[in-house]
């Protein structure tokens, strides 16, 4: 057991950390993967998450992604639902805010995702 000078210091997260969500994009193309098909939303049991998307079948996109962190569990259910692993749980712990700031949209979420370079859902990463 040791203590460190937080917020100068900090412990790295144990992978199986549940943070606040994030979103994926392709490896390839860049892209969000997620394609809107709401699995994520039906699996919530707060009602955290909003989903917007056009298109049809393979060519779907998402268009619009909004994430209430102040209502979330981080029950991580959202990500379990998602088939085209499209979002994980960040390491994000830090996330104190006026309520206002708790509405988090996709270019937030992506931007996460691009902080901790993940592009595979589900793989260990630090």
């Amino acid at each position: 057991m040791f203590t460190v000078q937080y917020p100068e210091e900090k412990l790295p997260m144990f992978p199986r950390f549940r943070g606040a969500l994030m979103h994926l994009r392709d490896a390839e193309t860049g892209e969000p993967k997620c394609t809107a098909c709401g699995l994520c939303v039906r699996a919530c049991p707060n009602d955290v998450l909003e989903v917007e998307g056009e298109g049809k079948g393979r060519e779907r996109k998402v268009t619009a992604y909004r994430y209430t962190l102040a209502r979330c569990l981080f029950c991580r259910l959202c990500v379990e639902a998602c088939t085209f692993d499209a979002i994980e749980m960040s390491h994000e712990y830090e996330l104190a805010s006026y309520s206002p700031d708790l509405v988090w949209d996709l270019e937030k979420l992506l931007a996460i995702g691009d902080k901790y370079g993940v592009h595979e859902a589900g793989k260990d990463w630090k």
